[in-house]
């Protein structure tokens, strides 16, 4: 979260290759760090151990499914991004090439977007890490989730720490230090989120096994449905 916001300087262009690699390499670690934190919730709350290296090695068992999920994601936040650019009269090519400042009203309705997409993608992204590989699966048991649960999962699924995160990039308060600080402690209210999130999912869905989905084949997945222990059954899900 903190290493893109690192200074940078167009006159060494070394320091900006090494800086440009090591945000590469943490992006595809950060798509395998999904699934593997989430099992460390898992085990947390089973009252079972895992060690950092155990986390580490479950990494590329979870990036390809994570890729695949941000890739989706991304498909469809470009699209509304150049239709409501285009609604809105914008030349984002432009402004890409001359630096004008981005209107506020875009930048206001994107972020709500955003914060759209986070609330209605909350279960998606464990049932990725718990239940299946599949990334289109997981987006059809993670909206099915929100409607079978609905009431009992509002919370889950209104959780603001994006919101806030989002927010505090759109409108940064303050200097470098202070922007420091605020993503700091929003990804750390983040990861408490998750934690209870990871939690509730276990609670109604439960997992494919003591390191959720990582080692789960196509073999092992019921064809047009999921394995689940409670009463979103693959009826449900279908």
């Amino acid at each position: 979260m903190l290493l893109p916001n690192a200074p940078r300087s167009a006159d060494h262009s070394i320091l900006t290759m090494l800086f440009g690699a090591a945000d590469t390499a943490s992006v595809f670690f950060l798509f395998g760090w999904y699934g593997a934190e989430r099992v460390f919730f898992q085990r947390h709350l089973g009252g079972r151990p895992v060690t950092l290296r155990h986390l580490v090695a479950l990494v590329p068992k979870f990036i390809d499914r994570f890729f695949v999920l941000g890739v989706q994601v991304g498909i469809v936040f470009l699209t509304y991004s150049f239709g409501l650019a285009r609604v809105l009269g914008i030349d984002i090519a432009h402004i890409a090439d001359t630096g004008p400042p981005v209107p506020l009203s875009f930048q206001v309705i994107l972020t709500a977007f955003l914060i759209a997409m986070d609330f209605v993608l909350t279960f998606v992204t464990p049932a990725l890490a718990y239940t299946t590989r599949s990334a289109g699966r997981a987006l059809g048991i993670g909206f099915a989730m929100i409607r079978h649960t609905w009431p009992r999962s509002a919370l889950y699924v209104l959780c603001p720490p994006l919101a806030l995160n989002a927010l505090n990039y759109v409108f940064p308060v303050g200097g470098l230090g202070v922007h420091f600080l605020l993503t700091s402690v929003f990804v750390l209210v983040g990861l408490l989120a998750k934690g209870a999130i990871a939690a509730f999912y276990l609670r109604e869905c439960g997992s494919f096994s003591d390191d959720g989905a990582a080692y789960i084949t196509a073999d092992d997945e019921p064809s047009g449905s999921v394995r689940l222990t409670t009463l979103i059954d693959d009826r449900q899900l279908r």
